[in-house]
Order: C-alpha cells, then structure tokens, then sequence
C-alpha cells in the first residue's frame, strides 16, 4: 500500500488520463480552432454550395442529423432564451413543433448550459467537454464505491467517457443520456446501501436530468438497468429498496414539466 505521498502521487494519474483524454478527443475546437460540429456538410446544399470550393467533400456525411435538426433547435431556443422568451415552441419546422415543452430538444438539458453561456460555433466544444467530464466523475466514483483502486477507477473513466457510442453520437442527445448513467447508478448503489432520506437528493437529481437531456428511450432502459442492479444489491431485504424507489418517483416529479406533455404527445401519435 501506498504511503501518503505515493496515494497523492497516486490521485493525479485518473485526472491527467480524463484531461488527455478529453482534450484529445475534442481537439482544435476546445481552445476555439474549429467547430466540434459537421457544418462544412452544407456546402452541399443550396444556397451555401453555391461558394463550395470545386469537388468540395465534407469529412464526415454520415452526421446529417444533428446538421438539419439537433443543432438547430439548440440555436433557436438558446437564442431565444437569452432574450428573455421561454421557447416553448418553434414556428420554423414544418407547420410549428414543440420546442422547450417536450424533453427532445433538451433545452431544460443540465449537459448543454453551455449553450445558453457562450456562441453556438463554441457551445457543442464546451458541451462535449463537460459530457465527457461528467461521464468519467461518475465513472470514477462508481468504479471507487465498488472497490476499485484508484488507477483502476481512472481506467474505467477514461474507457467509458471515450467509448465507441459516447464518441460515435457526439451532437445527439444520446451520450447526454448515456453519460449520466454512471451518476445513476453511483446514487442508486448509495440509496441501497445507505438507505437514508438524503440518499434521495442525488438520485432524483440524476434522474431528473436524464429525463431533460432529451432521448427518453435510453433514459427509460437506464432506469430498467439501475432498478435490476438495486433488486440485485437489495437482496432479500425489500425494504432498502423504498429509497432508491422514492429518488426515481421524485426525479420524475421534477421532470413533470416535459414528461406530461410528452405523454400526453405520444397518446396522439399513431
């Protein structure tokens, strides 16, 4: 074991593994050279083709989504935010749409404040920062509540917040969701273990904030997981399972506003 200043020593190896790990996968548009964001895809559509250099090709085309809707509408409500409306719906696709008043825009997303912070070619650099941050904190604490050394604990961060799905989806909600997972986990492990009424605060946190970052399946199938995982650590005592239980109820309460309207949405929907 470690004497106290080889567990210092120690301590720094996880976070200097996140920040190069951070930093390397953001590259350029962390310190503001670049967009983290595949806007060079509409220079091959009109009318920006039009100034295109000759046989223009994008680096990547298989990013359309996140060009001609999940960026968007995180401009149009930040936007609209920071002049003092609350954007609960857009006039700008189709006929009009929900904006702000369902959970897919993630406009009440914890993950994406950055947006409302600082210019929208800037924000989706400083968003992944904090995604990635996030997801290898949680990691790390998760890896350290279940045993795991300290190095060991900063490996699983690093291997978790540069995963294949937490990069691959970059832009989209999903490693929003995927990043909190962890953190889900980590208050529902101390809700079982602890079993006191604060251990409800962190997990309805959590919970909440999975519900706002705006891809409800993954959000749904993360509850499934952490509810398994609880009956697994509860074992033959049912009874620690009322905390984690009411974190989860209480996690949805704060998620109401959008989660109403949403059910209500999927109740007109064929």
């Amino acid at each position: 074991m470690p004497d106290g200043a080889g567990a210092r020593r120690l301590a720094w190896i996880p976070l200097v593994l996140v920040a190069v790990t951070i930093l390397a996968t953001v590259g350029g548009p962390a310190i503001g050279r670049g967009v983290l964001h595949a806007s060079d895809t509409l220079q091959l559509e009109a009318p920006w083709k039009a100034d295109a250099p000759h046989a223009f090709s994008p680096d990547n085309t298989s990013t359309s989504d996140t060009v001609d809707a999940t960026v968007p509408v995180r401009v149009e409500w930040s936007r609209r935010a920071r002049a003092g409306d609350l954007p609960l719906w857009s006039d700008l696709q189709a006929a009009g749409a929900p904006l702000a008043a369902l959970p897919n825009a993630s406009a009440f997303s914890p993950l994406s404040v950055a947006w409302y912070l600082v210019p929208a070619w800037y924000a989706p650099a400083l968003t992944k920062i904090l995604e990635m941050a996030v997801a290898a904190l949680f990691t790390f604490l998760l890896a350290r509540r279940l045993g795991a050394g300290t190095v060991a604990a900063g490996i699983a961060a690093v291997a978790f917040a540069g995963s294949g799905f937490q990069t691959v989806w970059t832009n989209w909600p999903h490693t929003h969701v995927a990043a909190l997972v962890p953190a889900l986990l980590w208050a529902v492990d101390r809700a079982v273990d602890r079993g006191r009424a604060l251990d409800l605060v962190p997990l309805a946190l959590v919970s909440a904030s999975m519900w706002f970052e705006g891809f409800p399946a993954i959000t749904l199938w993360a509850h499934v997981a952490a509810g398994l995982y609880a009956l697994l650590r509860a074992g033959r005592e049912p009874r620690r399972l009322i905390v984690p239980l009411g974190g989860v109820v209480l996690g949805a309460m704060l998620a109401a506003v959008q989660l109403l309207p949403f059910a209500f949405r999927l109740a007109e929907l064929d």
